[in-house]
């Protein structure tokens, strides 16, 4: 049998061996099969998905294009409900890690992204204080804030932006878009 996509890992148990592809799919093959299989899909479900946000996508175009960062870590400081991070995500091969201090705006972003197909797998997002992160010094390619693209380049702790990106190379884009600061 086949399976859907490049195989990533294998394991053994019970008579079975289980095959984990990189479209995130997980196949099992047994010896005998006790009749039909059983088929377990995640529910498609409209709710959760990004309504096309045209000052959000336009950010994201501007942010690539003035940082010419579109691979590596990307920190957003104060994430929202996620968009920008969904937007770059799409729209580049960045991994990046989203921070907000709402729990609420904590849940909706981990709901949408789910639903999106990204959380965890291109974008994690934590509660945590934005001036105040556990993140290694000098970990991101890219700082941004999708908090600052409608309250400006001012929400956004210079202290902590600076501790976080990487030295030679690293990028912060903050700001509206139009006047984004790099």
């Amino acid at each position: 049998d086949e399976v859907d996509n490049v195989a990533y890992g294998l394991a053994a148990s019970n008579g079975r061996l289980f095959v984990s592809t990189a479209s995130g799919a997980i196949h099992c093959y047994a010896a005998k099969s006790a009749g039909q299989p059983i088929v377990h899909r995640a529910k498609p479900t409209t709710e959760g998905a990004y309504a096309r946000n045209e000052q959000t996508a336009q950010a994201a175009v501007e942010i690539l294009k003035r940082s010419n960062i579109t691979a590596g870590y990307c920190v957003d400081l104060g994430c929202g409900d996620g968009s920008l991070a969904y937007e770059l995500a799409t729209q580049s091969d960045l991994f990046i890690v989203a921070i907000d201090a709402d729990a609420a705006n904590v849940e909706t972003a981990r709901r949408k992204l789910d639903a999106a197909g990204l959380y965890g797998s291109r974008v994690t997002v934590h509660h945590a204080d934005p001036a105040d992160l556990h993140l290694p010094k000098y970990f991101a390619n890219l700082v941004v804030s999708n908090r600052s693209i409608s309250e400006g380049r001012g929400v956004v702790d210079a202290g902590e932006l600076t501790r976080l990106q990487r030295p030679f190379g690293g990028v912060a884009c903050l700001g509206t878009p139009g006047t984004m600061t790099v």
